[in-house]
């Protein structure tokens, strides 16, 4: 119980970290792009990222049996049927990679001149862009067999830390391509380059440290017929997916224009950001919910629920009550009251909407799957997609950038429904209980210090303002966490050693 205890703390840490850092990166990198390159480069460059969710439908959705299915395996020791698995996915994955790679290169022109509002001078570049997001998805699909590999076997340091150095590396020489004057075409190339490179640290390292897997290029038809459920619904699933994460700047760079999109996504940037940062640090609770419903232990996979929602909930308060209180502040100083005054309500709406998708689907997405009702999870997905795209249609040609935001916050309510069935028909568990045990406490403390805050909010002016408000929040949440019982006795006991490690270190330093 100890070790598990131990490397559920460390897959915590290493989600978290794993996006924190790849976000930190890009909010520096973010302002110089926006004035190097302009509002329709800066869109064109946010439009290479949705050609490559498109195109993720090719991959079939083999991530998620392969992280289901390889910590099944691991769990039962049963070596030969994971290096089998291994091998048959990366096959899969190479030959996918290969096949989508020469559709994205070949329809690159359509999209730079006719699907999106691209103006003239840009054309070219944009085109050229496209033809490297086109690599880019090939390389994308490599990284993510190592990816989720390393999540099978509930290794998520490695997972995250090779993806994460890579994302910093390939925006830290982007922007040096973009300052010896290689536009937009050199930030997205230096990307793409280094997804190569981590793909090929990947295979690096299993090669080194797991040497007991057997991983060769070739087709196990056992592993076939075990993901070949996952294959069905993977190909709808991916497919709706990359519309749900794309329809709305999809949308915008057709209806409105790419100056549009790059506008939009600057908060959708950061929101979208916090809510993968927050739902992947829990997003071992996929392999581990797989575990315990294949050997039948109901009670700890409902026990883990509940003990995980709890604590998203005090961790998201951590997380939104600063951003709330200090995200105008901090839009201001980020990209410049002119562009800030802009996207201040499409900030807003956004953050919302990341808040509510991050209690009600995060956890709940990672069991549904890890127990095996890809169908259910695929039907929500469609439905959820359907009911965006037709708010979007309505939405955006009225109010531009912040239609699409209050599409993607009214679709929340499919969320609710999503939640409500999945609690009571799959884990057996009622809404009305799952919120005072889990939830009531951390949002009710979480809440009441925002509103506590919100008259002085408008004293914050600097960077360093920031910095120390967001400290005293951070410290105050704990503090009241701890005295009214939202954290657990053994998560007090690692505030205490940590406390007693740093009192230990100053006194020798």
């Amino acid at each position: 119980m100890s070790n598990e205890k131990n490397r559920n703390a460390i897959n915590v840490i290493a989600s978290l970290l794993g996006y924190v850092v790849p976000l930190l990166v890009n909010l520096i990198a973010t302002p110089f792009l926006l004035h190097s390159l302009g509002n329709d480069a800066f869109g064109i460059q946010v439009l290479v990222n949705v050609v490559i969710g498109y195109l993720a439908i090719m991959d079939m959705g083999i991530g998620l049996p392969l992280i289901k299915y390889l910590a099944e395996d691991r769990a039962k020791g049963d070596m030969k049927s994971a290096s089998d698995l291994l091998s048959t996915t990366l096959v899969l994955y190479l030959v996918l990679g290969i096949f989508g790679m020469f559709v994205a290169f070949g329809i690159s022109g359509y999209l730079a001149e006719h699907l999106f509002s691209i103006p003239n001078h840009l054309i070219n570049e944009a085109k050229l862009v496209f033809q490297l997001a086109a690599v880019g998805f090939f390389a994308t699909l490599l990284m993510g067999w190592g990816r989720s590999v390393a999540m099978g076997l509930q290794r998520y340091e490695v997972a995250y830390a090779i993806s994460a150095l890579s994302s910093m590396l390939g925006v830290g020489i982007g922007l040096y391509l973009v300052y010896a004057g290689f536009g937009v075409v050199g930030y997205v190339f230096s990307k793409v380059l280094f997804l190569f490179i981590a793909s090929f640290v990947y295979f690096v390292i299993y090669r080194i440290f797991i040497p007991e897997y057997k991983i060769t290029l070739h087709f196990d038809k056992a592993s076939i017929i075990r993901i070949r459920s996952y294959l069905v619904y993977g190909i709808i699933h991916r497919g709706v997916s990359g519309l749900a994460g794309s329809i709305d700047k999809t949308l915008l760079g057709i209806l409105v224009s790419t100056a549009s999109v790059g506008l939009y996504s600057l908060p959708y940037m950061l929101t979208n950001a916090i809510n993968y940062a927050l739902s992947y640090m829990l997003s071992f609770i996929f392999p581990a919910s797989s575990e315990l419903y294949a050997t039948g232990q109901y009670g700890r996979l409902r026990e883990l629920f509940i003990n995980s929602s709890r604590f998203l909930a005090a961790v998201s308060c951590m997380v939104f009550v600063p951003l709330f209180l200090l995200g105008k502040t901090f839009l201001f100083l980020w990209i410049g009251r002119e562009t800030g005054e802009k996207v201040l309500t499409t900030f807003y709406l956004l953050a919302l909407a990341a808040f509510f998708q991050v209690l009600l689907t995060s956890l709940t997405n990672c069991v549904m799957i890890g127990i095996g009702r890809v169908d259910r999870f695929t039907m929500y997905t469609i439905i959820r997609v359907v009911v965006l795209s037709v708010l979007c249609i309505l939405l955006i040609p009225m109010f531009n950038y912040e239609g699409a935001a209050w599409a993607v916050l009214i679709t929340c309510v499919v969320d609710v429904a999503y939640f409500t069935l999945f609690l009571k028909k799959y884990l057996e568990v009622g809404v009305a209980s799952l919120l005072m045990t889990a939830y009531m406490r951390p949002l009710f403390l979480g809440g009441g210090l925002g509103l506590m805050l919100l008259p002085f909010h408008h004293l914050v002016s600097s960077w360093f303002d920031i910095l120390v408000l967001s400290v005293v929040i951070e410290i105050t949440l704990i503090s009241l966490y701890y005295h009214f019982n939202v954290l657990r006795e053994s998560e007090k006991e690692l505030i205490r050693s940590t406390l007693a490690r740093l009192l230990i270190l100053r006194s020798i330093g």
